[in-house]
């Protein structure tokens, strides 16, 4: 009787499929990490953007779209780039680049940078911190955090407002605390008493286990800085 071939054509498929599973298994817990690491950036309040070797943009949270949609004026993101309309601005994002970029070479750990950007027309600046991810040639670099002190985290906002169990007019004043209103401004400009006020204000107290304004606002900015 004629003896088959080692390998025959069936054996083959087997051997390559018993192959590919490691390699598949690993591809889809790469997939996950990469699917986990993206959702956790778009649940942060603050904007974040993620730039490749090329200080291109790899990724950009809702958060950052809408702050940069907001500040179009003076922020372009043209072929996937970020750009500042003034020249100064631009420099002084380009040698935090070139800095975080050189310092992290050989490091281990992530090297940061804040800068504070000056809004033409707005009073309070835009703060955007730069902190470095891989020194190798690995994808991506480079995250960019733009914290906007005009824009507040609406999800954020509901997370404390649900922990503590706040009603919407506690909720409300809590924000406008946040805003710098004292609690008669805050009552002019919602039509309450000030005794009303101070009432919502008291509930919050017990709620949060907070005594003083100060305390309530190292506990909002707790719950809401990321």
């Amino acid at each position: 009787m004629e003896s088959l071939p080692e390998d025959t054509n069936c054996e083959k498929s087997y051997r390559n499929m018993r192959k590919s599973q490691p390699l598949r298994r690993s591809s889809d817990r790469i997939m996950q990490h990469a699917s986990a690491f993206v959702a956790s950036l778009e649940i942060i309040g603050d904007g974040v953007i993620l730039l490749d070797g090329n200080a291109q943009i790899s990724f950009s949270s809702q958060s950052a779209r809408l702050i940069l949609a907001k500040v179009s004026e003076f922020i372009d993101v043209s072929d996937s780039r970020l750009r500042f309309v003034d020249s100064s601005s631009q420099q002084l994002l380009n040698a935090a680049l070139d800095k975080v970029c050189a310092q992290a070479q050989g490091e281990t750990i992530s090297v940061n940078e804040v800068l504070v950007m000056a809004r033409p027309g707005l009073s309070r600046p835009l703060i955007l911190s730069l902190c470095s991810l891989s020194s190798a040639g690995e994808e991506p670099r480079l995250m960019l955090i733009f914290r906007d002190p005009d824009m507040e985290s609406t999800s954020q906002w509901q997370v404390f407002a649900r922990h503590f169990n706040l009603t919407a007019q506690e909720a409300r004043l809590c924000l406008a605390l946040v805003d710098g209103l004292s609690i008669n401004e805050y009552s002019e400009s919602f039509h309450l008493s000030p005794h009303t006020a101070r009432t919502h204000l008291k509930s919050i107290f017990a709620k949060t286990v907070t005594r003083r304004q100060s305390d309530l606002l190292r506990l909002i900015f707790a719950f809401t800085r990321l």
